[in-house]
């Protein structure tokens, strides 16, 4: 969930955090560790497409900085939130199919990526302190 900087809830999706390398503590192609994250380290950092499609989706992939929890155990790093891989064909953009596997990311919906990036550059535009 996206929330601001009181606490409120923006926006609330979907995401896949498991791998078929159930270990969380794996720090390439594991689970995605559980835990508070923050949208980037000064501000929001997105990464734009980089043509890898098929992988990240066609948005902006989002930087994660670890807060609490078991992310900050496993001392991983490099999360990103991004779309990409929804259904059972990596090449065909299929809305109504599930999430596949991760590799160590959170995956979202495209179409939640969009709205994220969306909801996050709008606090960012009305309030100095998100």
């Amino acid at each position: 969930m996206l929330k601001d900087v009181s606490g409120k809830e923006i926006y609330r999706w979907v995401v896949r955090t498991a791998n078929q390398t159930r270990d969380r503590n794996v720090s390439d192609k594991g689970d995605t560790p559980t835990g508070k994250y923050k949208i980037g380290q000064n501000g929001t950092v997105w990464y734009g497409p980089d043509g890898n499609t098929t992988s990240y989706g066609p948005q902006a992939r989002l930087f994660l900085t670890p807060v609490s929890g078991e992310i900050v155990e496993t001392r991983r790093d490099f999360i990103r939130m991004h779309g990409g891989r929804q259904g059972e064909d990596d090449y065909i953009f299929e809305p109504d199919e599930p999430l596949q596997y991760t590799q160590g990311c959170i995956r979202a919906f495209d179409a939640d990526m969009v709205k994220v990036k969306e909801l996050t550059e709008e606090l960012e535009k009305s309030n100095p302190l998100e």
